[in-house]
């Protein structure tokens, strides 16, 4: 919603939106996700709201890759989306066996290593 008001008022161009909105969802997201692996384990308080405002950032796909098909191309966004989500599904399989294969022990140090490993390919 928020993208497009932007965009019917003319404050930017679609390119400028849609980088914007995905840099905030990736940025956002991979920055709080990052700093939780640093916090002690006593801040639970504070980790459960970086979670939560990381979620909100993750939001912001929605007027980035989200609604690109059909600026790409808008006969076929259907089409292309299926294509990217199926590809994209293959992380919710993988990413629950990495995390496993990461924290045997479930010990701080490895939980911080998924966190910074999360965060870094929000970067990417």
């Amino acid at each position: 919603k928020l993208a497009d008001v932007i965009l019917s008022k003319n404050y930017l161009s679609t390119r400028s939106v849609r980088v914007i909105f995905q840099s905030i969802s990736l940025g956002g997201s991979a920055s709080l996700l990052i700093v939780i692996g640093f916090l002690e384990c006593d801040q639970t308080i504070l980790t459960g709201i970086l979670f939560f405002l990381s979620g909100c950032a993750v939001a912001f796909y929605s007027g980035g890759f989200l609604v690109n098909h059909i600026d790409v191309a808008p006969r076929y966004a259907g089409v292309l989306y299926g294509f990217t989500n199926t590809f994209a599904s293959i992380s919710s399989i993988l990413c629950p066996l990495t995390v496993k294969a990461l924290t045997p022990n479930g010990t701080r140090i490895e939980w911080r290593t998924v966190l910074i490993m999360s965060g870094a390919f929000s970067f990417c």
